[in-house]
Parts: structure tokens; sequence; C-alpha cells
């Protein structure tokens, strides 16, 4: 895919990039249909939008969770799912007597609704990121070992899931605040991810930068299960274009706006293939 965007020079690093790769990759994963595919991101975009609070974009959003449910019922199904898939596996597990069925589809679902589009965020972050400066891409080409620790600095930087609720089990103190059980609290990972107090120059982006503990997945119980896997997809796109690329311009992105999350939907590049 990078190959054939290289050879083209300009293109979306959103629309023909970003929003390509992770669809890929986790619904072959999950043997998913190819037919239908197409209809997950703005399906998924819709569900994330719908944690947030009754604002106009969450009631605009309620009547596609329908279209998502029946996508569900046709196409995470045990026939519809491919051999050997992950997928299949859950209903393995049916077979072994490990879960019921009813609940299969919706388990095979919870693989896509948290691994797609907010990968797709990380990959666009990633490429405009490395467009400006120049230095951090130059530094990277430099020394490529530092792929991992550059994907980790976007996920910091911008952070595809800015917050979420949680509910507190049992009274919780912070600070000078008691958090009572049972109160609602929203989980601010953008705000930790540039919190000053921990992080020196919270606001650069530095992909030399110790970053291995930010929050970007979530913590403990409650960290990102596929966060493996968005890491091995990120680093990929990082590897590819290093092969292939000494120089990357962006044009002005265009805000993708979500209740839940963070990402782009456009980014124009140019990139200068790498001749050596």
């Amino acid at each position: 895919m990078v190959d054939r965007l290289v050879a083209k020079g300009s293109f979306d690093a959103v629309t023909d990039l970003a929003r390509w790769f992770p669809v890929e990759v986790v619904g072959d994963l999950i043997g998913l249909p190819r037919e239908g595919r197409e209809r997950l991101l703005p399906l998924l975009d819709a569900n994330f939008n719908c944690f947030g609070p009754a604002n106009a974009r969450t009631q605009a959003s309620f009547p596609q969770l329908p279209e998502l449910a029946e996508y569900v019922m046709t196409s995470a199904t045990r026939g519809a799912l491919t051999e050997g898939s992950m997928g299949r596996a859950v209903y393995d597990a049916v077979d072994a007597g490990q879960i019921p069925e009813a609940v299969a589809p919706w388990l095979v679902m919870t693989y896509v609704t948290a691994g797609m589009d907010t990968t797709v965020h990380a990959i666009g972050h990633t490429v405009w990121l490395m467009a400006q400066p120049p230095d951090q891409w130059d530094a990277l080409r430099a020394d490529p070992s530092l792929a991992p620790q550059a994907f980790r600095e976007v996920v910091r930087y911008e952070s595809s899931v800015q917050v979420f609720g949680r509910t507190a089990r049992v009274d919780w103190s912070v600070g000078d605040v008691t958090v009572p059980a049972g109160a609602r609290l929203a989980v601010l990972y953008g705000s930790a991810n540039r919190d000053e107090r921990k992080w020196a120059d919270a606001d650069r982006f530095d992909i030399t930068r110790d970053n291995l503990d930010h929050l970007g997945f979530g913590y403990g119980l409650h960290g990102c299960a596929g966060q493996a896997l968005a890491r091995l997809e990120g680093e990929a796109i990082l590897r590819a274009l290093l092969r292939k690329v000494s120089r990357i311009e962006a044009g002005e992105p265009v805000r993708h706006f979500n209740n839940i999350l963070r990402g782009l939907d456009s980014l124009p590049v140019t990139v200068v293939a790498d001749r050596s």
C-alpha cells in the first residue's frame, strides 16, 4: 500500500492510507466478509459518539446504531466468518461451553468496535506529526529502531481516545477530594498525556522522549486488549515509509469531530521518494 502511494507522490494520508490499513488488517484477523467492510468506519464513529454527552452529535448518531446491529447479526455469525479466524475462535468457545451462543456475535463485534477507527486516527496523526517539524522524521531515519518509541509518542501527543466514562466501585480519595462509590467519572486520557507534572515540555512532540508509561491505551484492568496489534500496525506503517521516503510535506489537516475520539478527516501530503 505504501509503495503504491509513494509512487503517486501526492495522496491523502487519511482517506488513502489510514482508513484502509486497519480495516483490512482487523477485518482479516477477525475473519469478516470483505463485502460490507466499507460500511464499518461511519458506523463505528457513530457508536463512539453515543458514549458522549446528549449533544447534537450524539442525537445524530443514535439512528445509525440499528444498522451496526444489523451488520453484526449478518457478518459476525459462525457461517460468515473465515475458518481459522479470531472470530471463529469465539464460536469454538461456544462449542466448548465457555460462552452462550447468543453473545458470540456481540463478542466478535467488540474486537471490531475497539480495533479500527482508534488506529485509523493514530496512523493519520503519525503521518501528520512526521511532516512537521522535519527534524523528527530525520531523527527517525537516522535511527529506525526508534519506530516503537515514535509511535508511542504519537499516541501520547494526539491520544486517539480522549475521554472515557467509568464508575467508582468504592469511595476513592484523590488529593483532598473524595469520589463516592457509584459516582460516574470522566477519565481524561488526552489531558493525562499532556500533564506538565508528568511530562517535561508536554506540548512538544519528541520521538526521543521516555514515553513508555503514556496512558493512550488506558491502564491496568482497563488497558486496551488490542494495544499490541495497534502498535504493530503503527510501526509497520512507519517502517514502510522509512524504507521509501526521505521527506513528508503535509498540507492543512481537516479535523474529525467525535465525542470521544480525536482524529483527522483529511491530510493532503506529498512525499519525496528516497533515491538512495
